[in-house]
Formats: C-alpha cells, sequence, structure tokens
C-alpha cells in the first residue's frame, strides 16, 4: 500500500496542492487535460523531487529514497519496450538494471498467465499492439514492485483491442495482486477497472470514491459536468419532499423553502405513454423533442414549459414502443435517483 498524505509540488505555474490519498486495490486517477495526473504520477515515482508532504510506502517514508530503489512501477503510454532486443531481452531488463539475475521460474510462470510465454524469441516490431502492451506490462511488474503505476496504458491501442486488455487488466488484477494506480481519460474504462476513483482538477482532489459514487453522486458541480451527467434540476422546496421549478412539481428530498441544485442520470428516467403502477412518484408529461443513436445507446431529449431532461433506452425498447419525434410521453423517476450537489 502506498499512502500520499498532504503531497503539494510547484512546478513554474502549476502547483499540486494538498494530496492526500491512499493507493490499494485498483485507484484510477480522472481528471481533465492539465488536472496533473502526470505530474503527480513522476512524483510518486521519484522523478520529481515534492515540495512538502510524505509518500509513505508501509507506513514508511521513500520521499528520500532512490528512484531506483522505491519499489515502484511504471508503465507509460508506448509501453517503452526496447525494439532492438527480442521479449526475453525485455523481460530480463529491470533485473539486468537492478544487477540482479533474472529469475526465469518467475518469468515463464507470469508469461503463461499472460498468454505472451509463446513470443520470448520474437522481436519487437513483429507484434500486436495488445502483445506490446501484455509484455510492458508483465516486464513493469517482474520484480514485484511494491505499486504499480499506469499512465494511459491502453491510449495507442486501436479500439478494437482496447476491452480485451482491459479486461486482461481486470484479470492483471487478480493475479498479481500488487496495488495500481492507473491515470486514464476513458470513462468506461475507470468504471469497469476501479476499485477507488480519484478526481483531480487543477491541481486538488475534487473527490475520491468508488465508481459508482463518482459517476452516479459527484460532490461537486465540477465533477458532474466532468462525468457528463446528464441532467440538472434547480429546485425549490414547496412542501415536505416537493419541489418545483415553473409550474412542474417534483418529488424530492427537500423542505419547504429550502432550494437545491439535484442531478440525475439519463439511465435513471423511464420514458412510457402511459402511467403504471411503480415506485417512482414522478411522472413527468414532456414532448419528445430529438431521438439519437449513440451507437450503444438511444439518447431521448425531453422538454415541457420548464424543464429539459435526457433519458437513454436500448434500441429494442425504441422499436417496440415506436416512439416518434413530437409526442407526448411520461418521463418517470425514482426521489431517490434525484442526488443533491453540495
Amino acid at each position: 500500500m502506498i499512502e500520499i498524505k498532504n503531497l503539494s509540488l510547484n512546478v513554474g505555474n502549476f502547483k499540486l496542492q494538498d494530496i492526500s490519498f491512499v493507493i490499494e486495490g485498483y485507484t484510477v486517477l480522472l481528471g481533465p487535460t492539465g488536472a496533473g495526473k502526470s505530474l503527480l504520477l513522476d512524483a510518486i515515482s521519484g522523478l520529481r523531487e515534492i515540495d512538502s508532504g510524505e509518500i509513505l510506502s508501509n507506513g514508511k517514508s521513500i520521499v528520500n529514497t532512490d528512484i531506483t530503489k522505491r519499489g515502484i512501477g511504471i508503465l507509460l503510454q508506448d509501453g517503452a519496450l526496447f525494439p532492438h532486443l527480442n521479449v526475453m531481452k525485455n523481460l530480463e531488463f529491470p533485473y539486468r538494471i537492478r544487477k540482479q539475475k533474472p529469475d526465469y521460474q518467475i518469468i515463464k510462470s507470469y508469461a503463461k498467465q499472460f498468454r505472451i510465454d509463446k513470443l520470448f524469441n520474437r522481436s519487437i516490431d513483429t507484434l500486436s499492439g495488445g502483445e506490446k502492451q501484455r509484455i510492458a506490462l508483465l516486464r513493469s511488474i517482474i520484480t514485484n514492485p511494491r505499486v504499480l503505476l499506469l499512465d494511459e496504458p491502453l491510449s495507442a491501442i486501436d479500439p478494437s483491442m482496447r476491452h480485451g486488455m482491459q479486461r486482461f487488466l481486470k484479470e492483471m488484477k487478480r493475479i498479481v495482486k500488487i496495488p495500481v494506480l492507473h491515470v486514464t481519460h476513458d470513462f468506461e474504462e475507470a468504471y469497469y477497472l476501479a476499485d477507488s476513483i480519484v478526481v483531480l482538477n487543477n491541481g486538488k482532489i475534487e473527490q475520491i470514491g468508488p465508481p459508482e459514487k463518482i459517476f452516479r453522486q459527484p460532490d461537486s458541480l465540477f465533477v458532474a459536468n466532468f462525468t457528463d451527467m446528464e441532467n440538472f434540476l434547480p429546485l425549490e422546496g414547496i412542501d415536505k419532499n416537493v419541489g418545483i421549478i415553473g409550474k412542474t412539481n417534483i418529488y424530492c428530498d427537500i423542505d419547504k423553502g429550502q432550494k437545491k441544485l439535484f442531478t440525475i442520470r439519463a439511465d435513471e428516467i423511464i420514458v412510457s405513454r402511459k402511467k403504471f403502477k411503480s415506485s417512482a412518484r414522478n411522472f413527468l408529461n414532456m414532448k419528445v423533442k430529438s431521438i439519437r443513436d449513440t451507437g450503444k445507446a438511444i439518447l431521448i431529449e425531453l422538454i415541457n414549459d420548464d424543464i429539459k431532461l435526457k433519458s437513454t433506452i436500448t434500441k429494442f425498447s425504441l422499436e417496440s414502443m415506436n416512439l416518434k419525434e413530437g409526442e407526448m410521453i411520461f418521463a418517470v423517476f425514482k426521489a431517490k435517483s434525484l442526488h443533491e450537489l453540495s
């Protein structure tokens, strides 16, 4: 386990400020371009000296430990394999740089689990993108580091191969049991892989939590916008658990006189031609403004005189309902599905 405590680092006009979190299990680091994600990885690995704070490995500070002795494995976007060496020579390299004898039993055992045990004599330029990344991953963990830092490891891989590599990383987590900090811009990748997500913005941590919490219960307007939250409802309480926007009443967690901003994911809003028996209390009569096939789901934009909502449904549901733009339907959702932004 690696613990980051109150880490600060100034680089020019940019500053990482009071960063604190724990790397255990599979941790994903999210944030917009320029948030400081790669800089944070540099600080943890020892490539950059921090200004203040602590980096603890199993409770002991490694701030002043030489980069080669921190026990940290690093994998960059391109894998950084040596093209003039074959696969086995690349896997031997971490031992050579530490002046250790390669442990071929460990190499062959992991290689079999990583499905690259038939590639030892192959040259790097004959490998596929997925094979190169599996070899680069194995090379980064072969000496059993205390933590593995992955800086957008799948960004250079063709989209057709990316899902396979994501499944491989999930399997690697089970096999290796090394704490991982994985930087990505891919929300699906983050949701699929992460035990915990850290959201970084302008050098500060905005939120830490499991994927479900980050994407469905954001702590701030920034996190909601950054994670592409589709629906925002500013409501004023007119009674216990009843808010209003314009003339539209919405059941939610609110008291009379309160003003709150709520969010709700598009996949938590059902569309229906008629009311039906349900635990959902909100049935809003709305017009279908647009229907768009995103390739993964059907995005329905709904409007009335007071609000706009977005709902996602399957293509099968769209065809079953024979839904058309301009039709009136009900937008249905539970009061507990509305999340209050602080």
